[in-house]
C-alpha cells in the first residue's frame, strides 16, 4: 500500500483525494493534514458580499467516508524530504512514500486601510455598500494589485456594488489588464464591458496602483486617485513550509504531472504552484494530473495525462450568470461566452470530481445569488448619520 500525505484543505487537496479514490484501485492510503478542518469556498465571496454572508464551508472529515482516507486536523511545520517525514505543528510525525503539497496561497495587501477582497469579513463590504447607498460614501475604488493572479472577483464585486449603489455614488475599477478579464479573450471582454457600463462602473485598464506618501498613485501618469473607500484585490503570496524546496519567489516549480523539480516523490497542485493564474478550477486540473501520476506509480491501470489548462469562470452578475471558458495551453481553439452553463454541474469551481462531490453534499453549491437586495441595512452606529442626510427616507434593516 502506497502512503500519500496531502497537505492542505482547499480545492486541490479535495480534488486529488477524490481522484485517487476513483483511480488508484485501493492502492493508495491517503492522510490529509488540514489546518482548519474545513474547505472554504472562497470563490463565492464577491457574490455573497451584499448579503453579508461568509463563503460556504465544508467539513473535511466527509472525505473519511472514502476507503483508505484519514483526515487529521494539523498543519505541516517541517518536511524532511530525505527521510520522507512530515512533522506537524502538533509535533506528530507522518511518514509518506509520496507527498502532495496543496497549501494554496496567502495574500499580500499593499494599500493600508483598504478592505481586502477575499480576506476581510463579507459584512464589512456589505456595510460599505449600505453607506454608499445612503450617500455616506461618495466613491468606491476597486484596485487590482499588480501581480493579482485571478481578477474575476473584482469584476463581480464591481457589478454588484455598482448596481446596488446606482447613481448615488460612483464605483471605479482600476486594473493592470488591457481589457476587462482579458485572459478570457475579446468576446468575453466585450460582454463584460457592456455589463459594467450598465452598472455605471468605470473601468480604467492599464492602471498600476501604488501607495506613495500615503496617497494612492496610478501609473502611468502618476495621477493621484481620490476615493472615499478602497477595496483591494491583492496579489498572492506563497505559504512556505520549511524543508520543501521553493522556486520563483517562494512558489513551487512543477512539471506537467505536478512533480516538484529535483524531488521525485513530492508533488504540488493549486495556488502553491508557480503558475501565473491561480484559480480553483485550474487547481482541480493540476490535482487531477498529479493524482493520475501517483495512481500509476502505485500500480493502478492509469495512463496519466499532463496538465493542459482550460480556464473556466462563472461570473455572477446582478442580471444573471455569465459562463466563460477558454483554453490557455495553446492550439485548442477560441474561448466561449454563454449565459447557459458550459459545464455540468455548473458549480462555481469546476473540477472533474469535486463538482459532483459538492453538488451531492450541498445543492446550493450549484446555485449563484445573482439578484442583490434593494435597500441594504446600515450598522447601528451609522443610522443617525444616514437619517441626517436623508431625513425623509425610511431606513430598512
Amino acid at each position: 500500500m502506497t502512503r500519500l500525505v496531502v497537505i492542505g484543505s482547499g480545492v486541490a487537496a479535495v480534488e486529488a483525494v477524490l481522484a485517487l479514490d476513483a483511480l488508484a484501485e485501493g492502492r493508495v492510503a491517503v492522510t490529509v493534514l488540514s489546518p482548519t478542518g474545513t474547505m472554504r469556498m472562497r470563490a463565492r465571496i464577491p457574490e455573497r458580499t451584499l448579503w453579508g454572508e461568509d463563503p460556504p464551508a465544508y467539513d473535511m472529515r466527509r472525505l473519511e467516508r472514502l476507503p483508505q482516507v484519514t483526515v487529521v486536523r494539523d498543519a505541516a511545520r517541517f518536511v524532511d524530504v530525505d527521510e520522507h517525514i512530515v512533522v506537524g505543528t502538533s509535533q506528530a510525525r507522518y511518514g509518506w512514500d509520496m507527498l502532495l503539497v496543496a497549501t494554496g496561497a496567502s495574500v499580500r495587501p499593499m494599500i493600508p486601510g483598504a478592505l481586502v477582497l477575499g480576506s476581510d469579513c463579507a459584512a464589512d463590504l456589505r456595510a460599505l455598500a449600505a453607506e454608499a447607498q445612503r450617500g455616506l460614501v461618495g466613491s468606491v475604488a476597486i484596485v487590482v494589485s499588480p501581480g493579482a493572479a485571478w481578477t474575476l472577483p473584482a469584476y463581480e464585486l464591481a457589478l454588484h456594488l455598482g448596481t446596488a449603489i446606482g447613481r448615488r455614488g460612483s464605483v471605479e475599477l482600476l486594473t493592470p489588464e488591457p481589457e476587462p478579464l482579458a485572459v478570457f479573450g475579446a468576446d468575453a471582454s466585450a460582454a463584460i464591458s457592456q455589463r459594467l457600463a450598465a452598472a455605471d462602473v468605470e473601468v480604467r485598464p492599464h492602471s498600476y496602483c501604488q501607495i506613495v506618501d500615503d496617497e494612492l498613485v496610478v501609473r502611468p501618469g502618476a495621477s493621484i486617485e481620490w476615493s472615499d473607500a478602497i477595496v483591494e484585490l491583492p496579489a498572492p503570496a506563497p505559504v512556505r513550509i520549511p524543508g520543501v524546496p521553493t522556486h520563483l519567489g517562494g512558489f513551487l516549480e512543477v512539471d506537467g504531472f505536478g512533480r516538484l523539480a529535483g524531488v521525485p516523490d513530492v508533488y504540488a497542485a493549486g495556488d502553491a504552484v508557480a503558475f501565473p493564474i491561480k484559480h480553483g478550477g485550474l487547481a482541480a486540473q493540476q490535482a487531477d494530473a498529479a493524482a493520475e501520476h501517483i495512481a500509476m506509480r502505485a500500480g493502478a491501470d492509469v495512463v496519466p495525462v499532463a496538465f493542459r489548462p482550460i480556464l473556466r469562470g462563472e461570473l455572477v452578475t446582478p442580471g444573471g450568470v455569465l459562463y466563460l471558458e477558454t483554453p490557455i495551453s495553446g492550439g485548442a481553439g477560441p474561448g466561449r461566452v454563454s449565459e447557459a452553463p458550459l459545464w455540468f454541474p455548473p458549480t462555481k469551481v469546476q473540477g472533474r470530481h469535486i463538482s459532483a462531490w459538492l453538488a451531492g453534499i450541498d445543492p446550493r453549491a450549484s446555485r449563484a445569488r445573482s439578484v442583490p437586495p434593494g435597500s441594504l441595512p446600515l450598522r447601528p452606529e451609522r443610522r443617525s448619520a444616514a437619517l441626517g442626510l436623508a431625513p425623509y427616507e425610511p431606513l430598512r434593516s
